[in-house]
Parts: structure tokens; sequence; C-alpha cells
């Protein structure tokens, strides 16, 4: 048995190597065990659970170990643009676009996750000047012989969220079918983004706002059991704007409804850009 203690510490090079002599004893009688702080596993649990402040925290702690984690720094930049503490995200976003030129291509964790959350901060605060980079990331990641399918399904939540932004009716109508067709999809709920959201974003991009609104009912259903209290109120703001978009029966008072839900969510978190997004649309429907 070889054990092998503060992983977190290990740089590429020693990974490199650790991957290489993985393979290499495939069949040999030898149990490795390998022990790391999971600083990026926890902060996506505290961010999914509406913890910004605990996610923040794991974030910092786990960047004066790893300064150059690539994940983290991404995910700081999410938690610092949702927050509309947009000087440092900027500044946390563009040293982890740095990092992610310099990295190795092929799909692993770091090169989805990178493109995804330069798509998640174009769609939901507007910045996006890497958005053409994350989209050839993603597109090439794709393209591989072998993905594993969380990777697949990070990939394709990330041009999905960029399909939506672009308001691209034919990619958003492929990657429906695709995203749909994925088995056991749902992981992406622990990186910002539930699946039916993204289907239900996709669907009125296309114009297909029934859809959409079934593909809301499920992701409402499923965040509020589960605890996903950021995503709901993203979940209930997109809801009310398609609502909105259809105006059928009984459309608008649900909409409010909902409004009222993500106002309630955003302002307890302190979703800034969020809340001023839900009260402008407010100011709308009373006027």
């Amino acid at each position: 048995m070889l054990v092998l203690d503060d992983l977190h510490w290990a740089d590429q090079p020693s990974l490199a190597l650790l991957q290489f002599v993985a393979r290499e004893l495939v069949g040999a009688r030898l149990l490795i065990i390998g022990t790391y702080r999971a600083y990026f596993g926890n902060e996506l649990i505290a961010r999914a659970r509406g913890d910004i402040e605990g996610a923040r925290a794991f974030c910092e702690r786990g960047l004066v170990i790893s300064p150059r984690e690539i994940r983290l720094l991404f995910d700081l930049a999410m938690l610092d643009y949702e927050l509309g503490e947009s000087d440092r995200g900027e500044l946390h976003l563009s040293g982890a676009v740095e990092l992610m030129q310099s990295s190795n291509p092929g799909p692993t964790m770091e090169s989805s996750f990178a493109p995804y959350a330069i798509a998640y901060i174009a769609r939901t605060e507007g910045v996006a000047g890497q958005l053409e980079m994350a989209k050839e990331i993603a597109e090439t990641n794709l393209t591989y012989p072998v993905i594993v399918p969380l990777l697949a399904e990070i990939n394709q939540v990330c041009l999905s969220l960029i399909a939506v932004y672009q308001e691209d009716r034919d990619a958003a109508l492929v990657l429906h079918d695709a995203l749909s067709s994925l088995p056991n999809r749902g992981v992406t709920a622990l990186f910002g983004s539930q699946p039916d959201h993204v289907l239900g974003l996709l669907a009125r991009t296309v114009g297909n706002l029934d859809q959409a609104i079934s593909h809301f009912e499920d992701a409402l259903s499923i965040s509020r059991s589960r605890g996903y209290h950021s995503m709901l109120a993203w979940i209930c703001c997109d809801y009310a704007d398609t609502l909105l978009q259809r105006k059928g029966e009984g459309d608008r008072g649900k909409a409010l409804a909902l409004l009222d839900e993500s106002l309630a969510i955003s302002s307890e978190l302190g979703m800034r850009p969020l809340m001023e997004r839900v009260l402008s649309r407010r100011e709308i429907l009373k006027a």
C-alpha cells in the first residue's frame, strides 16, 4: 500500500507522474491512496445551497494553497459577478483566463469548467469578452472520441448558455435535443446550472414557450426539493420572463409571484445584479 498525503500541494508535473505510474501499474497488487483538501467540491456544494459567503471562503482558502487552481479562480469570478462585485470579478476572470490559455488541451475538468464559467458569466451578467474562445474550447472538447458523461454535460451546457446569450435559434434547437438525450443529466446543478433550467432557456430561444414552461416547472420542482437556492432565484426570474412573453390566461399573476420569490431569495443572498433585474421587471408590470 502506498499513501500519498496532501495531494492538493502537488504541481502539474507531479500529477502527470502519478497518472503515468497508475497506468503502468494496472494489474499490480498495489493499493494507492491519495488525500487532498476538496476546496473546489466544498465550494460547489456551498454555492448550490445558497451559502455564498461560505463558497467564497472555500475558494479563497483553496487559492492560498493552490494559487494557480483554475477552477477556483473561475468559481470566485462567478461569485464576484453574482454579488455585483464586477471589479473583483474582472480581476479573477482575467487571471483564470490567462492560466487557461497555458493549460493542456483536451476534455479535462479544468478545460471544461473554464469555458462553462465564461458562458455562465456572459449569460447572467453580460460580460462576454471571452465568449468565442469558450465556445471553441467546448466544441473541441466534444469532438474527442472518449469523454466522460460529466464533462460532456458541462460542455453541452456551456454551448447552450452561449446559444441563449447570442439568441442563436438554430444552435439552440440542436443543443436542446443533445442535452435532452444525455443519460442521467443533472450533475451540472452543482456548477450553478440546473439542466432543466437550461433546457427551458433553449426552448424559449427557439420560440417554443409552452415547452420552455414545462422545463421551468421541472427545474423549479427539483431546485426547491434539493435546496438549490441561488439557482432557484434565477429559475423564477427566467420563468417569469417566459410567462410574460407568452401572455396566456393567468400568466401575469404567476409571473408576479415568481418575481416576488426571486427577489426574496436574491435579496437574502446578496445577489445584487439579479435583484436589479427583478425590480426592473416589477416596475414595468406595475406601470
